[in-house]
């Protein structure tokens, strides 16, 4: 029996216990993929992130976990005729075994229903999240490592009524907004500027794929490094891009607004370029 919120309640079954102690004890870590029609888009990044996420964690990564096996085990989860899914996979690892002979890696695929890559650039207020700040180290680029600040940002973000924050490190360097990874686009010097990943925003696969298309693709100046916040001031447009909404077009900081053109420009040409609409 266990107690949840006051009522008993049975565990019925070994899988059950497994899976309740993987969720309350377990070191997590989740890589989100996009898949289309079989296809799943930045496959190479997001399976280097997991096995760097095993490589961090100090297990033995599993002989079986080829990039070739953790393909085949999402698209043999999505048997159904939707057109385009999101699809999350986690890692559990429960941390009183590691560096036993009795460590395990479980992985479960969970997929989503999903439209298009959106555009959302109208009436979109932002504002620098100061409370609570990003500690910038390697395991800072890991998806899962800074949730609990994200998800307190974004509760601030929505006591204040604002659309997304921007967190920031210990440095006051711009980390990323809660709606996924910054660009920053100044239009005179046709520049584009977007954090590192010494400024502990997550390794995500968009984030590196877009960059890609910005240095092979296009003839703006892409600027990957420190950025302080009074840059925000500085520059013509604003947004975010994430694998789950697209871009997030950022229109109002702190009484100076920003335009679109730019970044829907861009966007909707590497959209084009990598397939995926």
């Amino acid at each position: 029996m266990l107690n949840h919120n006051g009522q008993l309640k049975s565990i019925n079954s070994v899988l059950e216990i497994s899976l309740l102690i993987n969720h309350l004890e377990s070191i997590r870590y989740t890589e989100t993929v996009r898949v289309k029609d079989n296809k799943i888009f930045f496959w190479d990044i997001h399976y280097f992130n997991l096995m760097a996420f095993l490589r961090l964690a100090r297990v033995d990564i599993p002989e079986k976990f080829s990039m070739d096996y953790l393909k085949s085990e999402v698209l043999k989860t999505l048997k159904s005729p939707y057109h385009q899914y999101l699809v999350d996979i986690h890692f559990t690892i429960n941390p009183k075994k590691i560096g036993t002979e009795t460590t395990e890696v479980d992985f479960f695929i969970v997929p989503n229903k999903q439209n298009n890559l959106e555009s959302f650039s109208t009436g979109h207020e932002t504002d620098v999240y100061d409370e609570l700040r990003i500690i910038s180290n390697p395991l800072a680029n890991q998806t899962n490592f800074n949730r609990l600040v994200f998800d307190i940002a974004t509760v601030y973000g929505a006591e204040n009524n604002l659309n997304s924050v921007i967190l920031i490190n210990q440095d006051r360097h711009i980390v990323e907004s809660n709606e996924g990874t910054l660009f920053l686009y100044n239009k005179k010097k046709d520049r584009m500027l977007t954090p590192s990943l010494e400024s502990g925003c997550r390794n995500l696969a968009l984030r590196s794929d877009f960059i890609d298309y910005l240095n092979r693709s296009t003839n703006i100046q892409l600027t990957v490094g420190y950025i302080e916040t009074h840059t925000l001031k500085k520059v013509d447009e604003i947004f975010a891009l994430s694998i789950e909404k697209g871009i997030t077009n950022i229109s109002l900081y702190r009484g100076s607004y920003y335009s679109a053109v730019e970044g829907e420009k861009l966007f909707k040409n590497y959209q084009i370029k990598r397939g995926l609409v």
